[in-house]
């Protein structure tokens, strides 16, 4: 009984808040409620691309990628140019699930293209790595020069394989001169 006399007491002071709008009237006379409404809607969600295959291309080098379990791509852009030009754009294109071909360009700035340019040509230098006749003060001045660049991974696989190229006396040689250049 309250409960009726509040509802209709608060209702009767402001008769207009309690008017259906246009709309309400209009469901109500279609008969169609929200509910349906609402289940009606498509729902589209972007779920990361796992284990996806891309081709990704610099210059003339065409390489297959293919993206993790979270749907990252790496993308390792020194072993995708070659020695003797800056690269300028990378282009990833891939098969959608349509089966379309889908092509996305992008630009390298041209500090880092030089970057990538020279960080090749200095890995170059170590191609054809022969123990007795490497400059270790040089050797290691280079490998501090691509981890200064960000090329951390490249500089400790060429680490690794200068080291296998020289013998037990030389390899602790480069060993102490290696620690002595990241400690100073």
């Amino acid at each position: 009984m309250t409960k009726d006399l509040l509802a209709n007491g608060v209702a009767g002071i402001n008769p207009l808040m309690n008017m259906e709008s246009h709309a309400r009237r209009e469901k109500k006379a279609l008969g169609i409620p929200e509910r349906e409404k609402i289940d009606q809607k498509l729902e589209k969600s972007e779920l990361p691309l796992r284990q996806f295959t891309l081709t990704a291309t610099v210059g003339t080098r065409v390489a297959p990628l293919e993206t993790d379990e979270n749907g990252r791509l790496s993308v390792d852009l020194l072993s995708l140019i070659d020695s003797n030009t800056a690269p300028a754009m990378l282009t990833l294109s891939a098969a959608n699930t349509d089966g379309e071909q889908v092509r996305h360009e992008f630009p390298l700035t041209r500090q880092l293209s030089a970057r990538l340019l020279q960080a090749r040509q200095l890995m170059g230098k170590y191609e054809q790595i022969d123990g007795d006749k490497l400059e270790l003060p040089k050797a290691i001045e280079d490998l501090n020069t691509l981890s200064r660049w960000g090329f951390e991974h490249h500089a400790r696989r060429l680490e690794q394989r200068i080291r296998t190229q020289l013998d037990d006396e030389r390899r602790l040689s480069f060993d102490r001169q290696l620690v002595q250049a990241l400690a100073g």
